[in-house]
């Protein structure tokens, strides 16, 4: 997902309490798998930032970071990065995103094929994030 830079999905499935949200989520002390993965992107985003603005160039890669070519640099640099979260439980669909303040007063969303032949969620919340 990430050296393509093309749609990703972080999928966690099992039994009711068996850390689906937690491995996900995380807590201020063991950050999950979306705040870790977030903290990633946003700061190669930074270095590209200050890499692209630099006359040393090379002092803001370390030597043990992965390598990745200017090209990747400069899509990386025009990327949006957007964010939906929902739950599908009991076979209904939640949006998480969405500001009520329980699961059971959320609507539920409506899986919906596009024009395209494309399958979506009517009325899902999306955000364009810009930091973490």
């Amino acid at each position: 997902m990430f050296n393509e830079f093309k749609s990703g999905v972080i999928f966690s499935y099992g039994v009711t309490n068996s850390g689906k949200t937690y491995t996900i989520i995380g807590n201020k002390r063991e950050p999950g798998m979306l705040s870790r993965t977030l903290t990633e992107i946003f700061s190669l985003k930074e270095k590209i930032k200050k890499y692209n603005a630099s006359t040393e160039q090379h002092s803001y890669f370390d030597d043990n970071e992965q390598v990745i070519n200017l090209v990747k640099f400069q899509k990386l640099k025009k990327l949006k990065f957007h964010f939906e979260s929902y739950e599908i439980y009991n076979e209904e669909i939640f949006d998480l995103m969405n500001d009520k303040d329980s699961l059971h007063s959320r609507p539920k969303l409506e899986l919906k094929e596009g024009l395209n032949g494309q399958f979506f969620l009517k009325k899902l919340t999306r955000h364009t994030l810009t930091s973490i």
